[in-house]
């Protein structure tokens, strides 16, 4: 009777072992690499004149963290871009200006390469109601 138990024990051990590891947000790293247009306070998206969703909020949802080559990335570790809705999705602000490809990296990467956030365009967002 002991011996199930022994396994079990065994068990939980082991798969506590090979948890994936969690990604902690540094707030004022991930704000440094934000493009001079967007802040974590950013609106990126509008529910209702009360109820919005910030640049932050987005970022920490998708396990965003500033990787080893200093770029912005989520947690499947893809770089995340930004858009304002309405601009065309081909120009997405990377990180900064430096760490932006030129014209003929971005026609070799495709959307699947990075992650695009998109901020609204909403005036009850901007009017700050």
């Amino acid at each position: 009777m002991l011996r199930p138990s022994l396994i079990f024990a065994a068990f939980l051990v082991c798969a506590g072992c090979q948890s994936p590891q969690q990604i902690v947000f540094d707030r004022e790293a991930v704000s440094h690499c934000l493009p001079p247009d967007v802040t974590l306070e950013t609106v990126a998206t509008v529910y209702s004149a009360v109820d919005k969703f910030t640049i932050e909020q987005e970022l920490i949802e998708r396990g965003a963290h500033v990787a080893k080559d200093g770029k912005l990335r989520d947690g499947s570790g893809k770089e995340i871009r930004f858009v304002h809705e309405g601009d065309d999705k081909n120009t997405a602000s990377a990180n900064d200006a430096s760490t932006q490809p030129d014209a003929e990296a971005q026609s070799d990467s495709s959307p699947e390469d990075y992650t695009i956030i998109t901020i609204t365009a909403d005036p009850i967002a901007r009017s700050g109601r």
